[in-house]
């Protein structure tokens, strides 16, 4: 009877601690749930910058601060990027549920998007507008020619496409690489880098923790 009850805690232990894309299908997802998987998961993450560029940098038309005898000083304030790959199901699905609400488990466009078979990576970074002003066609040459995915043991992959899309508050920069290099569980981790204006945007993706429904999902 104990050991019943210990595997029984076990379990309720289990259930309690999983994340609920682990434990909910995605028609049940609320928008907070959604936004969370968008921001804050294995395939998204936040990233801090400092808009002066490298952290600990100044920041333009950000907060002041006394300084020494030349009075105010400029003091660094933080930038949020978010860092998204955007093909992962999961992360479709938190879109879809954003988009059709309620509607999403009987919505055709809903099952079209999310049965499209993806045949590139598509990694998202948002930013905020004053980090990509300028020409767009002269920001995605220059985005495109700054950005890799390292992969240990496959070496580095550039981005066949760069896409800039406004998105309310932010603005959507999309990375759009091959699937020619498979990459598998074996592979441990990527790493995504890019540099937007003066700023390094990197983060490391570690692969086993992108598992969703018993299949690496990028």
């Amino acid at each position: 009877m104990k050991l019943r009850l210990f595997v029984f805690f076990l379990m309720i232990l289990s259930l309690w601690a999983a994340n609920f894309w682990q434990t909910k299908p995605y028609t049940d997802w609320n928008d907070k749930e959604a936004q969370r998987l968008l921001n804050d998961s294995p395939w998204a993450r936040e990233v801090e910058l400092m808009m002066g560029g490298a952290p600990g940098a100044g920041t333009p038309g950000g907060g002041r601060g006394r300084g020494g005898p030349g009075g105010d000083v400029a003091t660094p304030a933080p930038v949020s990027v978010v860092l998204r790959w955007q093909t992962a199901l999961p992360i479709k699905q938190a879109l879809a549920c954003l988009k059709f609400g309620k509607d999403v488990a009987n919505s055709a466009d809903a099952k079209t998007f999310l049965d499209h078979e993806e045949t590139t990576y598509v990694i998202a970074v948002s930013a905020p507008p004053e980090m990509l002003a300028g020409p767009q066609e002269q920001l995605k040459s220059a985005l495109k020619g700054r950005t890799t995915l390292a992969v240990k043991g496959k070496g580095v992959l550039t981005p066949s496409d760069v896409q800039i899309m406004p998105n309310n508050k932010t603005v959507d920069v999309y990375f759009t690489f091959p699937r020619s290099a498979s990459l598998s569980l074996d592979d441990k981790e990527v790493e995504f880098s890019t540099r937007i204006g003066p700023s390094a945007v990197t983060s490391k993706f570690r692969l086993k923790d992108m598992v969703f429904n018993g299949k690496l999902e990028l």
